[in-house]
């Protein structure tokens, strides 16, 4: 049964989000889509995911690549994923391999996920690919959630604190530092305070402030989706020096490294390729420009272990003992699995540690804060007190 194109069933017509076609795919060649949505075209971790795990399992039990996603397309339940299934499927029956399929949509299938495919279909291993696949992609949506958990609380206290202190500013301490004015020169933090909320009440601080907050917002919503090199390497450069974070963002990146390697050297990539393609996706600038060394070193006939050692700093103690260790047996995947399980565990301990060192941060902003508002606010008091 040919796939059915995922907007037009029925007699209703379901434009996917986000994209940008004007007339059906039948009219315009087989499997060709709009390029530029399937470049920016995105879906969240747990569909790709489900994906991954959904077509291992049927393709494992013999069932044919376009048989499986037809089924997976049936069961799709977001409209992008739907799209992608489609294309991918009218890919496969036009010719073209799985791999170069997903290739297709760069943000939605890593270069690592697209390279361990391409391999494993030349040496005939795509389900044990595809497993490994879904087991790297499980272990890296549990960093990812425990890392939004540790974040989320200390988020959750700044914004409500933001939110509180502006209405306090804006409501209740104008009347109040309307009946200090007057009482002689007035100490710093009061002319501090009224400073700030003469200009907040003003439409020009009014508007001044909902561009910050809007910029700021923006800003880094566009850094996040379209980070530069340079940025993300002084970003990375300034918290990897730092006690409780620094250690924590290169163990998370250090797992993924070593994950990407496990299932790159499993499928059969040789070891230059998966230098590369690893160091790429543990998403550390640093490591993935160290990367060059690494496989200088290689070419030269060097320790890999040896070269890792000489960086500690990005790849920690255990990473490169192992990897010399296994480069005598010559298996290195066993030292990046041993690596990744101790640093999954790792990562556990340091994002309870980072939660840990938030709280009294916070605890410590919030009675700065309070201070600066009540010192504000009785110091002309108590000043007038004395006069009396």
């Amino acid at each position: 049964m040919a796939a059915c194109r995922p907007w037009t069933r029925g007699k209703g017509r379901v434009r996917a989000k986000g994209a940008r076609w004007s007339q059906p795919l039948s009219d315009r060649g087989l499997g060709r889509m709009d390029a530029q949505w399937m470049a920016r075209a995105r879906l969240p971790s747990q569909h790709i995911l489900q994906f991954t795990r959904h077509l291992a399992v049927l393709f494992g039990s013999g069932v044919s690549l376009v048989r499986c996603l037809e089924v997976l397309l049936e069961q799709a339940d977001h409209p992008v994923l739907a799209e992608v299934l489609w294309s991918i499927s009218r890919d496969l029956q036009s010719g073209r391999s799985l791999s170069a399929a997903c290739n297709r949509f760069p943000r939605i299938f890593e270069s690592t996920f697209v390279s361990v495919l391409k391999v494993s279909e030349m040496t005939g291993q795509l389900h044990a690919s595809l497993t490994q696949l879904a087991e790297w992609q499980e272990r890296d949506g549990r960093q990812q959630s425990q890392l939004r958990a540790a974040l989320m609380y200390p988020a959750f206290v700044l914004t409500l604190t933001l939110v509180m202190s502006i209405w306090l500013c804006y409501s209740i301490l104008p009347g109040i530092l309307a009946g200090l004015v007057g009482n002689g020169q007035l100490p710093l933090p009061t002319r501090l305070l009224m400073a700030f909320v003469g200009a907040i009440r003003q439409p020009l601080g009014v508007f001044a402030m909902v561009a910050v907050i809007a910029g700021g917002l923006g800003g880094g919503i566009h850094f996040w989706r379209n980070p530069s090199e340079a940025m993300r390497r002084r970003i990375w450069g300034w918290l990897l020096p730092l006690p409780v974070v620094g250690p924590a963002l290169r163990d998370c990146s250090l797992v993924r490294y070593c994950a990407a390697a496990q299932v790159l050297l499993r499928g059969g990539t040789d070891l230059l390729k998966m230098l590369h393609l690893s160091a790429q996706a543990s998403g550390n600038p640093w490591i993935f420009a160290d990367e060059r060394r690494l496989r200088k070193a290689v070419e030269e006939a060097e320790s890999l272990g040896w070269a890792m050692g000489e960086r500690r700093d990005l790849y920690g103690p255990i990473l490169p003992s192992l990897v010399g260790g296994c480069e005598e047996i010559g298996s290195l995947e066993p030292a990046f699995y041993r690596t990744g399980q101790f640093l999954e565990d790792e990562v556990v301990y340091r994002f309870q540690v980072l939660q840990q060192a938030l709280e009294p941060v916070l605890l410590l902003f919030l009675a700065c804060l309070v201070l600066f508002f009540l010192l504000s606010v009785m110091l002309p008091l108590y000043s007038q007190l004395q006069t009396l």
